[in-house]
């Protein structure tokens, strides 16, 4: 279901935002809730505020630009016109300790539907969830836990936008597709824009039922298959800033957890709660 003539700004308008942008129209299964905008402050903040009013899971707001996005641990994720902002409430009945291998099936999604659109694309994961392709980061992914349900969001760099961006990390922005978008979207992007959405809601629709049903461990193969980090030794901080540790990853197991093996040829299991990569030796 598509709502979005009366959401088409959230009642909010940025200075300066792109008088052609209007809300994409995707096609998308009965499963989803689909509200689109044309810039809203932040597609998470709708979803949240949603899921606090006890809307079923489904709900979705998608957005072709942003004035206050963010990503995982509440980090800036500029969001000029050029990308996609997609965030959906979910209300998965699993064990608490399962609730974050959900951000990693996420990613899942977002990679097969990258790839559909753009076949040459190739991407791959950076654990736990943001997506890479070889000129760097394609798009990134949060999920946080409240009012009974998860806010799952998803920022994708389609296009270049006019106006050159910085991203926190140490990867620099790629973009699925040729093209700068200047004064506004040409009807090709508005298409390939559209198919972003409707793929990745397809692609998330089909492997959130099969995660409830079956947990990560039916997607560790998946998951491998597309880990940009298997079998490459790395530095890990954590993320109290108190250590470093060194070792080779060997992989995710069911809990999501990242298994590096230590000198010593231990495998220690750790949670992107715990711990982040700092630097991988090629």
């Amino acid at each position: 279901m598509l709502s979005q003539s009366e959401h088409q700004n959230n009642g909010r308008v940025a200075k300066g935002a792109s008088s052609v942008a209007a809300p994409l129209r995707p096609a998308v299964s009965s499963f989803w809730d689909l509200h689109a905008y044309a810039c809203v402050r932040s597609t998470n903040e709708l979803v949240k505020e949603a899921l606090r009013q006890g809307v079923p899971e489904g709900y979705c707001a998608t957005a072709l630009e942003q004035e206050g996005g963010y990503g995982r641990q509440g980090r800036v994720w500029a969001s000029p016109l050029g990308g996609v902002y997609t965030s959906f409430a979910l209300r998965p009945n699993v064990l608490p300790q399962m609730l974050p291998t959900l951000s990693l099936v996420a990613s899942l999604a977002v990679a097969d539907a990258l790839e559909r659109v753009r076949p040459s694309c190739n991407p791959l994961i950076k654990w736990p969830n943001d997506v890479l392709c070889p000129e760097g980061k394609l798009a990134g992914i949060s999920l946080e836990a409240l009012a009974g349900g998860v806010c799952v969001g998803v920022g994708v760099n389609v296009y270049e936008p006019f106006a050159k961006r910085e991203v926190e990390g140490k990867y620099s922005l790629a973009y699925l597709q040729d093209g700068v978008v200047e004064a506004g979207l040409s009807a090709e992007q508005r298409t390939v824009m559209t198919q972003v959405v409707e793929s990745m809601l397809e692609a998330m629709e089909c492997r959130y039922g099969r995660w409830l049903q079956e947990g990560f461990s039916a997607f560790i193969d998946e998951y491998s298959q597309r880990f940009a980090y298997r079998n490459k030794r790395a530095s890990l901080a954590l993320i109290n800033g108190d250590e470093t540790i060194e070792g080779i990853i060997r992989g995710v197991d069911g809990l999501g957890r990242l298994l590096v093996e230590n000198d010593v040829g231990i495998i220690v299991p750790m949670s992107s709660g715990e711990v982040h990569v700092t630097s991988l030796q090629r």
